[in-house]
């Protein structure tokens, strides 16, 4: 970067030489100062683009990789150059889902399964986010819009329930998912009704990315 005080703007950040990076990392596996070396969000192009001139291959590439993010070229590629894909979720919270189970998902059924299990645990970890932040908040306008996306968040919990349970006994869960949409929605509309930047817009689009994955799958 060539100017830090103004941070990422375009015209301060120098162009990334790939090729010579990668070329001194090689040496640090000759020289026996690292045992194996790798890369981190790459994409099917630019990994190809490094394959072709790289001498020794990255052992693996970590990349963001979820139901909502499945990156299934990606992973074709890395299992054909024996690249070892590792996956980072979403940054809110820790998940117990494995890469392997997420990306051996065979079936909209088994897809849907790890959604409900991803959804419910983000969930939970957006439900803490919001009542630290209105916890903190000194804002009475925000605090109230907050308060109410607790209350939302409460019922979209109770929502999800009721979905794990009907797709674990087979039965129908379109009302049910329309049910949870319908609460994460009330969130940003009282956002929008007060005119104010929602803190949690991103997280409730993540939830309804859940929604949408388990009702395009719903029995």
């Amino acid at each position: 970067m060539k100017n830090a005080a103004d941070h990422f703007k375009p015209e301060n950040l120098f162009p990334a030489d790939i090729p010579s990076t990668w070329q001194a990392m090689e040496k640090l596996c000759d020289s026996g100062k690292a045992r194996a070396i790798g890369v981190s969000n790459f994409s099917t192009k630019k990994l190809e683009d490094l394959l072709k001139i790289a001498r020794i291959s990255p052992a693996v590439n970590q990349v963001e990789c979820h139901p909502i993010c499945q990156r299934m070229k990606l992973k074709e590629l890395c299992i054909s150059r024996a690249v070892h894909l590792s996956a980072s979720l979403f940054r809110v919270t820790p998940f117990a889902i494995t890469l392997a189970e997420i990306l051996d998902a065979k079936s909209g059924h088994d897809l849907k399964r790890l959604t409900i299990d991803l959804g419910s645990i983000y969930a939970k970890a957006v439900t803490k986010k919001c009542l630290s932040l209105l916890q903190s908040e000194k804002d009475p306008n925000i605090k109230a819009a907050l308060s109410a996306c607790a209350s939302a968040y409460d019922l979209f919990n109770l929502y999800f329930g009721s979905i794990r349970a009907a797709f674990q006994s087979g039965r129908y869960i379109g009302q049910q998912g329309a049910d949870a949409r319908l609460a994460v929605s009330k969130c940003n509309i009282t956002f929008n009704e007060k005119k104010l930047a929602c803190p949690l817009a991103d997280d409730n689009n993540n939830l309804l990315n859940f929604i949408q994955i388990i009702l395009a799958n719903a029995m």
